[in-house]
């Protein structure tokens, strides 16, 4: 099986490059929290590159998950305006894209579009991982893509768990409150919901068409019976 590398050759070009700039561009403005979310990206990178040995993801796909990454790169380091923005709690708040305000006042984010953007490619992910299990002529209920939207969603409540984590050990944080928090599992939860959605759409008649799926299953030995062995 070809290795993601071989396969997606200019891909893995581009996620190296701007993971190198984006930890070169932690450390030379000393942005600590941002240089554990790169730590936590090259992590989910290496998972990623995992499950693909075996789920195969498509070349939309996995632009997608690189797009992300470049999305929450700049959201973390690209300054912009303080009165465009809202600035981080503390002293040393910065006003970053991830503040910026795209429809202000109080309306949308790009940060919200971030984690939309973000969990509907993962919830992509989690449909192509799964495809390669399912029985093509059998016609798919609703609550199979009710299970892969709240599959998603649970991948963006890891995320959360995480951003509560840095809380917990850095002096200050981006991250916000309450508030946020509930935010950010709202702007997951559609993003997960209309990838579902749009699963559902496509193949809800049947799973024909999806290409390899699992059809070496081992039959039960038979019971031995007197006399063999």
């Amino acid at each position: 099986m070809a290795s993601l590398l071989s396969r997606q050759p200019l891909l893995c070009i581009v996620t190296i490059l701007y993971m190198v700039a984006g930890i070169g561009v932690s450390f030379a403005t000393r942005n600590w929290e941002f240089l554990g979310y790169m730590a936590q990206m090259t992590i989910l990178i290496a998972l990623i590159m995992w499950a693909d040995r075996r789920a195969r993801f498509s070349a939309g796909v996995l632009w997608g998950l690189s797009l992300w990454g470049i999305m929450h790169l700049c959201g973390g380091i690209v300054p912009v305006p303080r009165e465009m923005a809202e600035v981080a709690q503390g002293p040393g708040g910065r006003a970053v894209l991830y503040g910026l305000w795209i429809i202000p006042p109080n309306i949308l984010k790009y940060d919200n579009i971030v984690h939309a953007w973000g969990f509907f490619i993962t919830t992509l992910a989690c449909w192509q991982a799964l495809r390669r299990w399912l029985i093509p002529d059998e016609r798919p209920t609703l609550a199979f893509f009710v299970v892969l939207a709240c599959a998603g969603m649970g991948l963006g409540s890891i995320n959360e768990i995480i951003e509560f984590a840095a809380t917990r050990f850095l002096k200050e944080t981006g991250v916000g409150g309450y508030v946020n928090n509930s935010i950010d599992l709202i702007y997951n939860a559609i993003g997960s919901l209309i990838a579902a959605g749009i699963v559902w759409r496509t193949h809800r008649r049947g799973f024909a068409g999806l290409g390899p799926v699992v059809t070496d299953v081992t039959p039960a030995r038979p019971p031995a019976t007197a006399g063999t062995r």
